[in-house]
């Protein structure tokens, strides 16, 4: 009894155990049914299908997602290799169908990027990943695999480089990372500007390949700017590889995907360090140019001066009262005008040259003294007038004028220069060393030199008086006992003109002071060679029927010291009769005569004399004409336009036998001459001669020459006449001329 009752409680403890298991395996399964379903809908939401195989029995499992990924209704069909197989792109089945294969016998994990190919033709990127299970004896019997949708990804990525080309095509560095700063495309212009090339680039930091100018930013700061916002743009100093620094302008906007979420940042930048010093430079130049306004006007308020601009279409555009009582009407009646209306047309005529030549080349011409008449009763005004060119941005907008009235001052100085012309002696001022402070006429005749020539020279050097002789100074002058300066010397000596001939001359030094110092000393000297020994100065004829030019020519060529103007002729007649009258060793004819024409009257003066240097004159001229005027034997051309600058180098040059037209045009009209007929007489030159003309055919001039070859300019001069014999020609010009032509015979 006793045992019956002991089964049946052990029985039902039994039954109540079994339904307690029973219970908690319902529990169990409840509770990894509902974990299975978290999974899923974890694996929906994340886009991640997962699966696994057996490898010794073929089992196999996909979940839902996977499914869903590949295409299909979750559960619909068997798991099968082919399926997933079968949806692949073409382009990666090969290589994903040959990594699966060998996954079986593969021990370590398989990461790849791969396409599908949804029904519809849609293409869907998967991130691939497998884990092998090993056995106990390393072999693989399991394998599980998971598969994500990184199409947004990859979209975001493609809209990334297609932004990235575009920009790269307009010439900037274009860079894009991801949210935390990590490069994955590096543009051509990234590598161009900042030495970095795109694969060291890609995946670094950008912090690390583009750090700051760390005395300038603080890197932590600026780090903060590209991560947060969705653009910004500003100008930052930052270093190259190589370490250099430099201005960039930078643009940052964040890239989002479809639900508006940040992916990915892109960066374009440029170097501006050049646009950055350009606008520093700028504001130097404007506050320069405040200061020179300022200064300009208190200058213009205060100083006896005038000043004025005139634009590059030669009005004027600013001036004031000075300038405007210098010209003899108020400002509003002068300002925006036409210098030719503001100016009477004589002093314009003298101006407008210059005018131009500073507008073209840029190049001031100052102290330039002009003659202007006042008023119907013919009175005049002396005036001294400097012109600038005006910069702004590098280029010429206009010239600036500065004139001063001088007449008052000018007609001192020609009392003075009238009587120290009119003194036979030569008389020379110089400063305490012996510099030449001032020449006149009379020591410029007897020298060969002009005064502007020797001004700042040492006098004793020029005149060649040896050591050994009385000195024009004293190197320890004597002081007198009242005034306390050098007593007067007197001596005898010989003198080198500037042709290196000589003249015996007597002269004496004498001290001068302004107040109590010695400031130099006046040296008068005269030739006491044999009458008629000493040279003449530049003796001219001016041809012109334009009185008005006649007259202007003939102010300026008195003007300087060694010229003197003996007449004018406005016809060809009456030219060649004071031609032979007077004997000029310059003549100035211009192309156009009224009664014959100037080439002929050139011609005409150098059969009867052919001493005699002529310069023909044309307001326009080609190299038709320039071949004309040395055919005729004149000395070269003068384009009348230029004379106010030109004309006394002519005149002084076309006197010593030297050539007029410039090198280039002269090889122009030699290229026109080659091949022409032989000169009249015997071409038999010696080989000095032969090298002399070569010489001249560079269009050197006889000091020029005389320095190449050693020797002086006399003998340069001889052999230059020589050559000039022996070919039967008039002038250096047409030596070169005939000699030029092909065929000519050279020597022997």
């Amino acid at each position: 009894m006793d045992r019956q009752h002991r089964d049946i409680e052990d029985y039902k403890r039994s039954e109540a155990a079994l339904r307690e298991t029973v219970e908690r395996l319902r529990e169990a399964n409840d509770a990894l049914h509902k974990a299975g379903e978290r999974m899923a809908e974890a694996q929906r939401l994340a886009h991640v299908g997962s699966w696994w195989i057996d490898v010794a029995t073929g089992e196999r499992q996909w979940s839902d997602e996977l499914y869903r990924l590949l295409g299909h209704e979750p559960r619909n069909g068997e798991p099968d290799q082919e399926r997933f197989f079968e949806r692949l792109h073409p382009e990666d089945a090969g290589r994903v169908r040959a990594a699966f294969l060998a996954q079986v016998s593969r021990t370590e994990p398989w990461d790849d990027e791969l396409r599908v190919l949804l029904p519809g033709g849609a293409v869907r990127w998967l991130a691939a990943h497998t884990e092998p299970v090993l056995g106990d004896a390393g072999e693989v019997v399991r394998i599980h695999g998971t598969s994500q949708d990184i199409t947004d990804r990859k979209l975001a990525e493609e809209r990334l480089r297609f932004q990235a080309s575009l920009l790269d095509a307009v010439g900037e560095a274009v860079i894009a990372t991801d949210l935390k700063g990590a490069v994955i495309y590096w543009g051509p212009g990234a590598e161009e500007l900042y030495g970095w090339p795109a694969q060291e680039a890609q995946g670094r930091m950008i912090m690390d390949l583009i750090p700051t100018f760390e005395q300038t930013y603080d890197a932590a700061q600026l780090r903060s700017r590209f991560e947060g916002g969705d653009r910004w743009a500003g100008t930052i100093q930052l270093r190259r590889r190589d370490g250099s620094i430099f201005v960039a302008e930078v643009t940052r906007t964040s890239v989002h995907d479809e639900q508006g979420l940040p992916v990915a940042v892109i960066a374009t930048s440029s170097d501006v360090s050049e646009r950055e010093r350009a606008i520093a430079e700028l504001e130097r130049v404007h506050r320069t140019a405040e200061e020179a306004l300022t200064l300009l006007g208190t200058l213009q308020a205060e100083a006896p001066i005038g000043f004025g601009l005139v634009d590059r279409g030669l009005r004027l555009v600013r001036l004031n009262h000075e300038l405007a009582a210098i010209l003899g009407a108020p400002i509003e009646a002068v300002v925006d005008r036409d210098m030719a209306e503001v100016l009477p047309s004589a002093l314009w005529e003298q101006v407008e040259p210059v005018y131009r030549q500073i507008l073209a080349g840029g190049e001031a011409v100052r102290g330039q003294r002009v003659i202007a008449r006042q008023g119907t009763n013919g009175g005049t005004r002396e005036i001294t007038t400097s012109h600038y060119p005006v910069h702004v941005g590098g280029q010429i907008i206009g010239v600036g004028v500065v004139v001063q009235d001088v007449t008052e001052r000018a007609r001192s100085e020609g009392l003075r220069l009238a009587v120290m012309t009119q003194v036979a002696e030569g008389v020379c001022t110089l400063d305490r060393d012996g510099r030449l402070i001032y020449m006149n006429s009379a020591a410029s005749k007897m020298l060969g030199w002009t005064e502007s020539e020797l001004r700042g020279r040492y006098m004793q050097e020029v005149v060649g008086l040896p050591k050994s002789e009385v000195p024009l100074v004293r190197a320890d002058p004597v002081p007198s006992q009242d005034a306390g300066v050098p007593s007067e010397l007197f001596g005898e000596g010989v003198f080198t003109r500037r042709d290196k001939s000589t003249f015996p001359v007597a002269y004496s030094t004498a001290p001068f002071h302004i107040g109590p110092s010695l400031d130099g000393f006046v040296v008068v000297f005269r030739d006491v060679s044999e009458p008629g020994s000493s040279p003449n100065v530049i003796r001219v004829l001016i041809v012109d029927p334009d009185t008005t030019a006649t007259h202007s020519f003939q102010a300026l060529l008195e003007r300087h010291d060694g010229i003197e103007v003996l007449g004018t002729a406005t016809t060809s007649a009456r030219a060649l009769r004071l031609a032979e009258e007077l004997r000029p060793a310059v003549v100035l004819v211009n192309l156009d005569l009224p009664d014959r024409e100037g080439l002929t009257t050139a011609s005409m003066i150098k059969y009867a004399n052919p001493s005699t240097n002529v310069i023909l004159m044309t307001a326009t001229h080609d190299d038709t004409i320039a071949l004309a005027s040395i055919q005729a034997g004149c000395s070269g051309l003068l384009d009348k336009s230029r004379a106010w600058v030109e004309l006394v180098s002519a005149v002084r040059a076309a006197y010593h036998g030297e050539t007029i037209i410039p090198q280039g045009e002269l090889q122009r009209v030699l290229s026109r001459v080659r091949g022409g007929g032989h000169p009249g007489r015997s071409t038999q030159l010696t080989d000095r001669e032969e090298e002399v003309l070569a010489h001249m055919r560079e269009g050197l001039s006889n000091a020029q020459v005389a320095e190449r070859l050693g020797v002086s300019p006399n003998t340069v001069r001889n052999h230059v006449q020589r050559i000039l014999f022996k070919l039967n020609v008039h002038s250096k010009l047409e030596a070169v001329v005939i000699t030029s032509r092909e065929g000519l015979p050279r020597g022997d």
